[in-house]
């Protein structure tokens, strides 16, 4: 799962894929995200069942 987001310094992505949960700007890397397996858990809660 892909989050996108934008706020004054340019945009920001939530890359969350169960393994690796990392949030980067595109232009100074990436940040692991503290419990990003919860934050996948409660991405996909939010989502309507197929």
């Amino acid at each position: 799962m892909q989050i996108i987001g934008v706020d004054s310094h340019g945009p920001w992505f939530f890359e969350l894929d169960g393994e690796a949960c990392v949030l980067c700007d595109g232009q100074r890397g990436g940040y692991p995200i503290i419990d990003g397996e919860g934050l996948l858990k409660q991405a996909w809660a939010l989502l309507p069942e197929p």
